[in-house]
């Protein structure tokens, strides 16, 4: 309030997470935060790889719990690999960038899992 806004950041869990992502390359956030984001989500690799990644994207922070992957036949089947994908894509883009794999699954520490985020796309350098 009253003072400038210096960076901007989008935090998203689950399919917020992937809304992080998909929203992030449009070039409005300095950086994102994906939280067991719905990586496996058709077509949002494809999406990313014809985007160019935004001068502004300076940051980016990744993480899903180690019990996420799903059934084989399940859409969540490599939910974790593709997490870790979508992770070092944006490093490869020159963002720097962030993978956690953290204990539990999908709903375990939504909060504190969430600060991590927060905190690592705060954090200076």
């Amino acid at each position: 309030l009253g003072h400038p806004v210096t960076a901007r950041y989008l935090i998203g869990y689950s399919l917020g997470g992937l809304f992080a992502v998909y929203e992030g390359m449009k070039g409005l956030f300095d950086g994102i935060a994906s939280i067991s984001g719905s990586m496996w989500f058709p077509g949002i690799f494809d999406y990313v790889n014809t985007c160019d990644f935004p001068k502004s994207m300076q940051k980016a922070y990744f993480s899903i719990g180690n019990r996420e992957n799903g059934k084989p036949n399940s859409p969540f089947a490599r939910a974790i690999e593709s997490s870790q994908e979508m992770a070092g894509l944006f490093q490869r883009n020159g963002v720097k960038t962030r993978f956690e794999l953290n204990e539990g699954g999908h709903f375990v520490d939504f909060a504190d899992r969430s600060l991590k985020g927060i905190a690592y796309l705060a954090q200076g350098e």
